[in-house]
């Protein structure tokens, strides 16, 4: 980079700042649970470094760990009621508590992992997309994007890292990795970092910030444990720990390895399963017959809805039919029969509009005709 261009980042990176902070605020507001699990994942991977045998090593960071703490609590208040809810209250104050009392890093790093998956089985958070992301562009989107701050490799060497507070990640470092998921990845890219110059990168679409976030989760491991991996995988290893997509962009090297331990294996065993499905995420894609089997049910449901009258949840059914389902095998049934694809997608336009406007009767013959075609 010459001097010029690394001059007009750095005069830019306020700018940038102000403009996508606001926006990405409003989000938060509206929906506090990504802000909260962000939270989590932020304070169980930094707070560990700030102390040392109970003492101070990094004063400006312990005070964000403290700040950032009670904005977990602050989050988890306005989540909505659930009867878990005290008990999550209770585990963030322990977490507040131990920082306080300059607590061992790992001890805290546990408990924001524990209420981090609490919060996502009793909530139903979707910490994952429908499909893998097209990765074919995502290394020239890291260049153009990250590679400022965090290096052309990703060793938070960057020509802007100098000086930067706190600085850029390694995405290199598995002490750094070892507890984060690519979804917590996906959440910094996606609400950046208050406080910090990680700015939110909101202006990217949901696939670009998934394909970064993947790709930056492969840099911390090699090729002999992908290799392992691959072949624990194939004889079996923690197959029932992944059956979708969220399941893998949902678990970090630290759930994996205790998935392991629990099974009687070597954590590194854990440690390579999930990084060879990291790298190979087509492993978990939804099959198009279970994406078809998706469609039919969802029909189904937004009918049952337009009978008793709910007529907006009938048409939310009416879409989840084609976008959690048919859409999913489009691009294998556009190879094989062209026409087929068309006549579906006219009659899931067709089935939609009924499910908001039109008879139950209307609704019904649509259905029917949609089910023999899928």
């Amino acid at each position: 980079m010459s001097k010029l261009n690394f001059y007009k980042l750095l005069t830019l990176m306020p700018v940038l700042l102000l403009l996508h902070w606001p926006v990405v605020s409003q989000a938060a507001v509206n929906d506090p649970s990504q802000r909260l699990l962000q939270m989590l994942d932020y304070v169980g991977v930094d707070y560990p470094p700030t102390v040392d045998n109970g003492e101070v090593v990094d004063p400006v960071e312990y005070a964000e760990m403290e700040e950032f703490s009670g904005e977990i609590i602050h989050l988890l208040k306005k989540m909505p009621a659930h009867e878990h809810r005290q008990s999550s209250l209770a585990s963030a104050a322990e977490i507040q508590s131990g920082i306080s009392r300059r607590a061992n890093g790992d001890d805290i790093s546990r408990l924001t992992q524990a209420l981090k998956q609490a919060l996502i089985s009793n909530y139903g958070i979707v910490v994952g997309p429908t499909r893998a992301p097209e990765m074919g562009a995502v290394r020239t989107l890291f260049e153009s994007n990250c590679a400022s701050c965090h290096g052309i490799m990703g060793y938070g060497d960057g020509p802007l890292a100098d000086g930067m507070e706190p600085p850029p990640g390694n995405f290199h470092d598995m002490g750094r990795q070892h507890t984060r998921s690519i979804y917590d990845l996906y959440n910094t890219i996606t609400l950046g970092v208050p406080e910090t110059p990680m700015i939110a990168f909101a202006h990217l679409s949901d696939e670009q910030r998934w394909a970064l976030a993947l790709m930056v989760s492969r840099y911390s491991v090699d090729d002999a444990l992908l290799a392992m991996g691959k072949t624990l995988w194939q004889q079996g290893m923690l197959r029932s720990h992944f059956q979708d997509l969220p399941d893998l962009t949902g678990t970090s090297y630290a759930m994996a390895e205790a998935w392991a331990l629990s099974a009687g294996k070597p954590e590194q065993q854990g440690r390579a399963v999930l990084a060879y499905l990291r790298n190979n995420p087509q492993e978990l894609e939804i099959s198009d017959h279970a994406a078809l089997d998706t469609s039919i049910a969802m029909l189904a449901t937004s009918l049952e809805l337009a009978r008793k009258g709910d007529r907006k949840g009938a048409h939310s059914a009416a879409l989840s039919a084609y976008l959690d389902g048919f859409e999913l095998a489009e691009p294998s049934l556009v190879v094989v029969d062209k026409q087929l694809k068309l006549a579906i997608e006219k009659d899931m336009i067709r089935f939609r509009e009924a499910a908001k406007n039109g008879s139950v009767e209307q609704l019904e013959a649509i259905q029917e005709r949609l089910v023999v075609l899928l």
